[in-house]
């Protein structure tokens, strides 16, 4: 699904909010995808940036055990 909050004002919402909803119970955990609103302007985002208020707290999302991002699962279009 797409989530995202606009100009991200929580610096903590990455772990606080969606992980924390993602690692609430046994169902959630069985999330197959999430992605992020896209971010079109300055004024207008909902993922972090190097220096934004958000980005440490996305570096620790990404980092949870639960977490995998593309780069850490297989080529899912190539053949073994």
């Amino acid at each position: 699904t797409e989530t995202g909050v606009l100009g991200m004002p929580d610096s903590t919402w990455f772990t606080r909010t969606l992980l924390a909803g993602i690692k609430s119970d046994a169902e959630t955990r069985r999330i197959a995808y999430v992605s992020l609103w896209r971010n079109a302007r300055p004024e207008h985002f909902f993922g972090p940036w190097p220096g934004s208020a958000s980005a440490r707290d996305f570096v620790r999302f990404r980092h949870d055990p639960l977490m995998a991002f593309e780069g850490d699962v297989p080529d899912l279009y190539r053949a073994p």
